[in-house]
């Protein structure tokens, strides 16, 4: 079989037409059926489904926690890698097994996972790992999430009523030098009481920008100076609305 090669988006976005994401691997288990799922196949290495933004926050495209690591650690990340590989045999820079930071625009193969038991009309001839271990993605959503560009978020039950009592946090990213541009296509929370806030970088430490409530027009549009942004959703013990929709994307 031939085994393509793309970019890192290029692969997320095949795995996304597969109702899956880049692998997201969490325990030795995991590790080894990749490695031996490849070790006829002469592959040396392949892209995961994990990234590092500005050197210091490692996450997977498919919203699961980091609770398993194998990062070489002996490799200094670069503005340049923030996307990972595993590699699949030892040479004189590389071990075998162990992630290391590339750049996203290196072509290379990759596997896809997804939740057991999804029905996905998409076909495509590249590899396809399925897994029944638990994970985050198999629960209840919550309104905490990590989000790559381009991505889309609501207030929890949109277009219904969110609920009360609410401490929302979403964390925009894209790679590299790129800004995000973030967009409320419908905005409507119980005025003064129930509030998004957003601000210019990775937590609510970074520089303040906007705080929304009430009815708002829409479109309104904010822009970072960097490549993150965190949006805050809070609400308080009485009334419910219909909360928001947003979507981001990236700007050179």
């Amino acid at each position: 079989m031939n085994y393509p090669r793309y970019t890192f988006t290029q692969a997320q976005s095949v795995c996304e037409s597969l109702c899956g994401n880049l692998v997201s691997i969490h325990s030795g288990n995991e590790m080894r059926y990749i490695k031996n799922y490849y070790a006829p196949r002469s592959t040396e290495s392949i892209y995961i489904g994990a990234i590092t933004v500005s050197g210091k926050y490692n996450s997977w495209t498919d919203g699961t926690a980091w609770d398993y690591n194998n990062i070489d650690n002996s490799q200094s990340w670069q503005a340049t890698s923030n996307c990972m590989m595993v590699s699949l045999s030892s040479n004189g820079t590389q071990t075998n097994d162990a992630w290391y930071h590339t750049s996203c625009d290196t072509a290379r193969p990759f596997m896809c996972k997804r939740k057991v038991g999804t029905d996905c009309g998409s076909d495509y001839s590249t590899t396809t790992l399925s897994t029944g271990s638990p994970s985050p993605s198999d629960t209840t959503p919550t309104c905490t999430s990590f989000l790559m560009s381009p991505g889309t978020f609501s207030s929890p039950g949109y277009p219904g009523n969110y609920t009360n009592n609410l401490n929302c946090a979403f964390t925009l990213a894209t790679l590299g030098a790129y800004r995000i541009r973030l967009s409320f296509n419908s905005f409507v929370t119980e005025n003064n009481y129930d509030k998004v806030r957003i601000y210019d970088g990775d937590s609510a430490d970074s520089q303040f920008m906007a705080q929304l409530t009430g009815a708002q027009n829409s479109p309104l549009y904010y822009e970072s100076t960097g490549n993150m942004m965190y949006v805050t959703f809070t609400t308080d013990g009485s009334v419910v609305m219909q909360g928001f929709t947003a979507n981001f994307l990236s700007l050179i």
